[in-house]
């Protein structure tokens, strides 16, 4: 199952040392195989201004990893996480030039 988790700044902000922790923390779910894809918003959805999407066994597991999140634990967003039922991907039409990593 697919999962999206929302990212919504919390009253704490966002501090480097988070951020960095958090990009960490990306790049080892990315060496998991474990998130798909993710990013800010711009401009934000209402109080959400970042996502990702993972790749789970259930919703439980999606929102344990989501609580693990460095961004999380350290109170600079709260999170919300729900189940991204999918219809299809086409990685051809992803622009790798415009690819961000952390």
């Amino acid at each position: 199952m697919h999962a999206l988790v929302l990212l919504a700044i919390g009253p704490a902000g966002v501090s480097d040392e988070l951020q960095h922790d958090h990009e960490r923390f990306i790049g080892v779910l990315e060496d998991a195989n474990k998130v798909v894809l993710g990013g800010g918003l711009e401009p934000a959805v209402g109080p959400y201004d970042g996502a990702y999407v993972l790749s789970c066994a259930s919703l439980d597991e999606a929102c344990d990893i989501a609580a693990s999140d460095p961004l999380v634990r350290g109170g600079g967003v709260r999170r919300d996480v729900v189940e991204w039922q999918l219809v299809g991907v086409n990685p051809d039409a992803v622009d790798r030039g415009s690819l961000l990593y952390p």
